[in-house]
């Protein structure tokens, strides 16, 4: 089965993955790394129509955020110039 993920976004998932999203044990489970797991739970509750507060407690390397967040919009405007297949437009 060909990959049908666009390429933008295979790269971005790639990218957190090599940063430190998912950690794998010995047996190779994959799992998400503690400190990404409540990020990514209270994503869940704001997707449900919960409100969250996120504080940041240490910065992190400029370099490394920079580098994430350009991907991250390389995939929204990708997606933005093909919007096969994306979701529903946004709104109240």
């Amino acid at each position: 089965m060909a990959n049908m993920m666009p390429k933008e976004l295979n790269e971005y998932l790639k990218a957190t993955m090599e940063h430190g999203l998912v950690a794998v044990d010995n047996k190779g489970k994959h799992e998400l790394t503690p400190r990404v797991r409540a990020v990514i739970d209270a994503l869940h509750e704001v997707l449900a129509g919960g409100e969250v507060t996120i504080s940041l407690k240490t910065p992190g390397n400029t370099h490394r955020k920079q580098l994430l967040t350009e991907k991250m919009n390389t995939v929204l405007a990708a997606a933005s110039e093909n919007p096969a297949g994306s979701p529903e437009p946004y709104g109240p």
